[in-house]
């Protein structure tokens, strides 16, 4: 599904009244293309052309470490996929989440009564630079990745993930 499609459908974060993301209400919308129409969603399944996505603004950390990244993702997965087990559901074919503004892809296979399970969670990068309140709130994290993910859909079924990102050094180098 590409951004040119007249089907295509976007997730996106709220900005606040001066273009900056709102730092307070963080919420996810969804924009069909066709009407133009954006729905705030604060949790939602949201079906796209027959995929369910579970929608969310908070969800894992990308780990603290290197060689730990995914980790909490998969673990967080899992255990989403369990949760929807036991309450007689069928999971969601992909899990959106946001917060921490570093892109992670994990994919999770689970055998449930005879069947196998394969979903998605996606940590979605930033679309934005870091504020004073976000370098605080990383520990002067010095690298910040923005970018977008855009997921192909044919014929009602998940074809493959397509992440655009880009992670960028924020130090400034200096010579005295």
């Amino acid at each position: 599904m590409g951004l040119c499609n007249p089907d295509t459908h976007i997730i996106s974060v709220e900005d606040g009244e001066d273009g900056q993301p709102d730092l307070g209400v963080f919420q996810r919308n969804i924009w069909d293309l066709r009407t133009g129409y954006i729905k705030p969603l604060a949790h939602s399944l949201v079906n796209i052309d027959g995929v369910e996505f579970d929608v969310a603004h908070h969800g894992p950390g990308a780990g603290i470490r290197q060689w730990t990244r995914g980790n909490q993702a998969r673990y967080y997965l899992r255990s989403l996929m369990w949760q929807e087990f036991k309450a007689g559901n069928r999971p969601a074919k992909v899990y959106l989440r946001g917060h921490y503004h570093t892109f992670v892809h994990e994919v999770v296979s689970e055998q449930f009564c005879g069947e196998t399970f394969v979903c998605h969670l996606i940590v979605l990068p930033s679309w934005c630079g870091m504020t004073e309140y976000a370098r605080q709130a990383t520990h002067s994290q010095y690298e910040v990745t923005n970018g977008m993910v855009a997921f192909e859909i044919v014929n009602g079924e998940l074809v493959e993930v397509h992440p655009f990102y880009r992670t960028l050094d924020l130090r400034v180098k200096e010579s005295l």
